[in-house]
C-alpha cells in the first residue's frame, strides 16, 4: 500500500492486521449477501408453490360448489 508522504515505509503491524480483517469482513458480507439473495429465492418458489396448491384447491371447490 503506497503512503500518501512519498516514503516507502510498510505499514504498521496494527494497520496490516486491521486491513486484514476489513477484507474477511468484507468477504463475509459477500457470503451473507449470497445467502440471504438464495434465501429469498428459495421462498419465492416456496411461495407461488403454495399460491398454486391453493388456487387449484379453490378451483376444486367451487366445482363442487
Amino acid at each position: 500500500m503506497a503512503s500518501t508522504s512519498g516514503d516507502d515505509t510498510p505499514p504498521s503491524p496494527t494497520t496490516t492486521r486491521l486491513i486484514v480483517e476489513m477484507i474477511k469482513l468484507g468477504d463475509q458480507m459477500r457470503r451473507m449477501s449470497y445467502d440471504n439473495e438464495e434465501r429469498m429465492k428459495r421462498t419465492r418458489k416456496e411461495n407461488e408453490e403454495s399460491w398454486g396448491r391453493i388456487h387449484k384447491s379453490r378451483k376444486a371447490l367451487n366445482v363442487r360448489i
